[in-house]
């Protein structure tokens, strides 16, 4: 025997579908671990390993312990120093100081 009540038809059809709903977007990871810290590097894993001394030595961010991976705002920071950018808080400072009229 078929069942006529639309009330049920519907809760069975919304039974059977699963959930659409758009998941929440997430912020994009602040922490990267050695697998995007080699990608950033457009090297592999192996050699982030082999030269993380040397990195070291020519200022590369230490790694967080308390979040296990590299700030990727440092790693950008890093870059930028070695291709002469000035950082933003600098270039910010320096507009100060010229307002102010050097005092």
């Amino acid at each position: 025997m078929e069942n006529t009540n639309p009330c049920a038809a519907a809760a069975h059809s919304t039974l059977a579908q699963p959930a659409t709903r758009k998941a929440a977007s997430l912020p994009t990871p602040r922490v990267w671990g050695v697998r995007e810290i080699a990608a950033r590097l457009n090297r592999s894993v192996a050699w982030f390993y082999e030269h993380k001394a040397h990195l070291k030595q020519l200022g590369f961010p230490n790694r967080d312990e308390v979040f296990g991976g590299w700030d990727s705002h440092a790693v950008e920071a890093w870059f930028d120093r070695r291709a002469g950018m000035a950082s933003t808080a600098n270039i910010e400072n320096q507009m100060l100081e010229a307002i102010r009229g050097g005092c």
